[in-house]
Order: C-alpha cells, then sequence, then structure tokens
C-alpha cells in the first residue's frame, strides 16, 4: 500500500511528492489517501482561499450586470419581479475550491479511523463555507487550467481530481448506507509514467500531454479512426515519440494485443519505433518488424520498487527514449 501511495502522490504532484510525509508507514489506503489529501489541502488553504471570476446567473430584484432576456421569459413571461440576471461574481466560488470541497465530502463519508484526519476534514468544510458544494460525475471531473496564479493549489485539487475519479457508487441496503474508495490503478500507473517520464525528460505538459490533450491522431486518411496513445512526446503539430502502458505482467515478449496496439500508434504517427511499458514482466526486448521498417520495444518498470529506485529506473526509461528519438527518423507524413 505504501507504493500505491506513493504512484498516487507523485501522479498528482510531481514536484514535490517529497514533502508528503508519512506514506512509507500507511498500511491503508482509505487512511493514507485522507491524511495525504487533508495535508496538500490545508497546505494549499493556509495563505487564504483562492478567489476567481465566474458568471452567476441569479433571480433579483435590482437589476445588476445585465437582463436574462431568454430566462425571464422561459421562467416568468409577463411577471416583472424578480428579474433574471447575468453577472460576473468575484470570490471563492471557483472550479479549484468547489473541487477540494467535493473531495472533502467524499472522505467525509467513508469510515475514517484517524481521529486526526477526521478533524482536518470537518476544518476544511469551515473553510469552504461559503463554496457552492458540486457533485462531479466519477468518469468526467472537470480539468483545472494551472497559471501562476492557482499553481499551489495544484497538488491538493490534482489529488481531489484523482480522489474524486476514483469514488465507487454508494450502496445502500435496507437501513444502511456504504461508500467506497476504489483507485483504478490502471489509471494511477499511467498518470504516474507520464507525469514521472515527462520530469525525467524536461518537458512541458504541452510537449507530453496527457491523452485528449495532444494534437489528434488518426489511422486513416479519412479521419474515422481517432488513436489516443497513453504517451507521446510532440514538437509543435509533429509528433517526436509515442509509448503505451499498462498496468500488468508481461510473461513474455509483450502481449500480441498490446503490440498490434503499439503498432497503430507508430503508423498514425509516422514514427519508426513506439515504446510498450509494463508495471513487471520480462527483461526489455525489442522486435524489429521487417514489413513495417519499424521496432516495438517492451520495457518494465519494478512498482515494488522503494520510490528513489524507482525513480531512478524512469530517468533510465528517460534516457533510453531520448537516444531513441535522436536516432530515428519518421517512417512517413502522420495521418492528420
Amino acid at each position: 500500500m505504501p507504493r500505491v501511495l506513493f504512484l498516487a502522490a507523485y501522479a498528482s504532484a510531481p514536484p514535490g511528492w517529497q514533502q508528503d510525509t508519512g506514506l512509507e508507514h500507511e498500511e491503508d489506503l482509505l487512511e493514507g489517501a485522507a491524511a495525504l489529501f487533508a495535508g496538500r489541502a490545508h497546505h494549499a488553504v493556509n495563505a487564504g482561499l483562492l478567489h476567481g471570476y465566474h458568471t452567476v446567473d441569479d433571480d433579483l430584484t435590482t437589476i445588476r450586470g445585465r437582463v436574462n432576456l431568454a430566462g425571464q421569459l422561459r421562467r416568468r413571461p409577463g411577471i416583472d419581479l424578480p428579474i433574471a440576471v447575468r453577472y460576473q461574481g468575484f470570490d471563492e466560488n471557483v472550479l479549484e475550491n468547489q473541487l477540494l470541497l467535493a473531495a472533502t465530502h467524499l472522505l467525509g463519508k467513508l469510515p475514517i479511523r484517524s481521529a486526526g484526519t477526521r478533524r482536518s476534514l470537518y476544518r476544511l468544510l469551515g473553510a469552504f463555507e461559503l463554496t457552492s458544494h458540486s457533485w462531479f460525475p466519477p468518469n468526467a471531473v472537470p480539468h483545472v487550467t494551472w497559471t501562476r496564479l492557482n499553481a499551489h493549489y495544484r497538488p491538493a485539487v490534482e489529488l481531489a481530481r484523482m480522489l474524486l475519479g476514483a469514488a465507487a457508487p454508494e450502496l445502500r441496503g435496507g437501513d444502511g448506507a456504504g461508500a467506497a474508495l476504489v483507485l483504478d490503478m490502471n489509471r494511477v500507473f499511467e498518470s504516474f509514467v507520464r507525469a514521472a517520464l515527462r520530469d525525467a525528460l524536461g518537458l512541458t505538459e504541452q510537449q507530453f500531454p496527457a491523452p485528449g490533450r495532444a494534437t489528434p491522431l488518426w489511422l486513416d486518411r479519412a479521419r474515422q479512426v481517432p488513436l489516443n496513445p497513453d504517451l507521446s512526446w510532440w514538437e509543435g503539430a509533429r509528433c517526436r515519440w509515442v509509448g503505451d502502458v499498462k498496468y500488468k505482467q508481461d510473461t513474455g515478449a509483450g502481449a500480441s494485443s498490446d503490440l498490434y496496439q503499439l503498432l497503430a500508434y507508430i503508423t498514425a504517427a509516422g514514427l519508426r519505433s513506439g515504446w510498450l511499458i509494463y508495471a513487471d514482466g520480462a527483461p526489455r526486448q525489442v522486435h524489429e518488424l521487417p514489413g513495417a521498417q519499424a521496432s516495438l520495444t517492451v520495457d518494465r518498470l519494478d512498482t515494488a520498487l522503494p520510490p528513489a529506485e524507482l525513480l531512478a529506473q524512469i530517468a533510465a526509461l528517460a534516457s533510453r527514449i531520448k537516444a531513441s528519438t535522436s536516432t530515428t527518423a519518421e517512417l512517413r507524413p502522420a495521418a492528420r
């Protein structure tokens, strides 16, 4: 469990994961995740809650901003008051605070044994007293655009997004109700590898983006078959390298279906090589594909290693990736 907490902590905040103390001794996922979030959230809000502008739709007896004619006619045709208005509000009711509050409410429903963690979560509820409580679907937690103004919130908010995406459905039966926190290790491992490789390669999020935030890749010229590789390195609109991540053990030279998927990625990107990364398995192996004049590298990371040794493996992997990109040329123009 300490390894799982480390992967989650690093994936949500690569630069500052060393500040998260106590993870190496925690044997319970819920207790560790709750304590990690509470510490990060308090650190984020200690200097004061983040404020920002956002659009407010309201019904008032006086005009503020501009009149929302469509809303007025739809809800109260022929009635003068109240008036439907839309204006820009400046307060703490911004997405970053809403995500932290939603994660605090989620953890507050769970059976946390630590009295200190429960007190920390209760204090957070008081800090967000004027923030609207919103529910975010686990499969559609919104992203936050990071700037220098809200960067200090990032470790807490990214962890909150991960926790909200891990929320299991609330279970009800008879007179009782239960909730759970279930981390999708495929997503956690993928996020960790992407964040750690980005850091080791010295790249930005624009150069080494998450799936769905990169320039689209298409397998066909008609653009009917979109592809979203787990890992991709971009120079402007050109894809320089692609990789795929699998949270499973490979007992041989890589699963055929995984290799076919990676081959589709390098074909769409117009590259001569790609990388398949497993959470465990056999030593590194390179498959040469004479028909496609390409190669597929199968590599592994040992997630059972202590954090420093696992990050050393990531650094070695990054060095191999850099070497491969400097010695291989594009196969053909990518299908865009």
